[in-house]
C-alpha cells in the first residue's frame, strides 16, 4: 500500500486539527503531505491499524482518500454534517455489498474473467472487510466530535454498518473453511 494510505489511516486514529472550520488540518493534511512527498510512492504490503496488519487490495487506495474527504467536509460544513455522514455510510455500505457480491457471489469471475475465486481472493476480501470494520469505530469517534449533538443520532447507522462488515467477514471465513475442508476430504 502506498505511504499516503497509511498516513490517512494514522490520521484517522489520531486526528489533529479537525475542529469546525479546520481548513487544512487532520485528514487532508496527512494525505496532502503524503501525496506531495517523494516517499509517498513507497509501498508496503500491508496497512497497520491498531497494531494489526491488514493486507488490502487496491480499491482501498481509492476508498481511503474518499473517506478522508467526507470527514474533512463534515469538519468544514457542520450544517451539512448529517447529509455528508449519510453519504459516507452509503459509500461504505456500497463497498461492503459490492465486495460481498464479487467474492461470495462469484461475480468477479464474470467481471474480471477469473476462472475461480481462490482462497487467496477470499483471504484478501476478508482482510479488507476486517480493515474497514476496524476503521469504523475510529470514524465514529471522529465524527462524534465533529457533528452537532442533534445529528449524532445518525452514528447508530455506523454501528449497523459495522455489524454488516463483521457478518460479511464471517461469511468469507466460513467459505474459506469450506474450501479447506473440501480439499482435506479429497
Amino acid at each position: 500500500m502506498p505511504l499516503q494510505i497509511q498516513n490517512l489511516v494514522n490520521a484517522c486514529v489520531r486526528p489533529v486539527g479537525l475542529g469546525v472550520g479546520a481548513a487544512s488540518g487532520g485528514w487532508r493534511a496527512a494525505s496532502t503531505s503524503a501525496f506531495n512527498d517523494d516517499a509517498g510512492n513507497s509501498t508496503k504490503p500491508h496497512v497497520v491499524l491498531d497494531g494489526n496488519k491488514y493486507h488490502v487490495v487496491g480499491v482501498l487506495t481509492a476508498l481511503m482518500p474518499m473517506i478522508a474527504d467526507y470527514v474533512t467536509y463534515v469538519a468544514q460544513l457542520p450544517s451539512l454534517g448529517a447529509d455528508i455522514l449519510q453519504k459516507l455510510i452509503d459509500l461504505l455500505r456500497l463497498f461492503n455489498a459490492r465486495s460481498c457480491h464479487l467474492v461470495l457471489g462469484a461475480r468477479a469471475m464474470n467481471l474480471a474473467g477469473l476462472k475461480t475465486i481462490t482462497a487467496k481472493h477470499l483471504a484478501l476480501a476478508a482482510q479488507c472487510a476486517a480493515f474497514v470494520a476496524a476503521l469504523v469505530p475510529h470514524l465514529s469517534a471522529t465524527l462524534k466530535r465533529l457533528l452537532p449533538e442533534r445529528q449524532q443520532v445518525l452514528l447508530k447507522e455506523m454501528d449497523k454498518l459495522l455489524a454488516d462488515l463483521n457478518a460479511h467477514e464471517l461469511e468469507i471465513y466460513l467459505k474459506l473453511v469450506a474450501i479447506m475442508k473440501e480439499r482435506l476430504d479429497y
